[in-house]
């Protein structure tokens, strides 16, 4: 089993990973790459959900008492779900 270390470090990882994927995700999808867009897209929606993995485990380990970087991560992680509708939504706007 992880420490809570690891799964702060994984966790951080999976959040830039998300945020990343997102931004090419858009940024392909703006340029008319969608077949790209979409594999970043899946690429950033993994991210997300691993995301949400890991911090499931740090509020196990931490017992529900987080500190504040940890809830700072639970609040990034909160908003991988939009990265992901965002990088959707420009995707379905720049099909043809």
């Amino acid at each position: 089993m992880l420490n809570k270390n690891e799964v702060i470090e994984i966790l951080k990882n999976e959040i830039k990973a998300n945020e990343n994927y997102s931004a090419a995700a858009i940024q392909k999808a703006n340029e008319g790459n969608i077949g790209a867009a979409k594999n970043l897209l899946e690429i950033a929606n993994t991210a997300y959900k691993c995301a949400n993995q890991r911090l499931s485990q740090l509020k196990e380990i931490s017992k529900g008492r987080l500190t504040n970087e940890e809830l700072d991560l639970v609040c990034q992680t909160e908003a991988l779900y939009y990265n992901v509708k965002r990088a959707y939504k420009t995707i379905k706007n720049n099909q043809k």
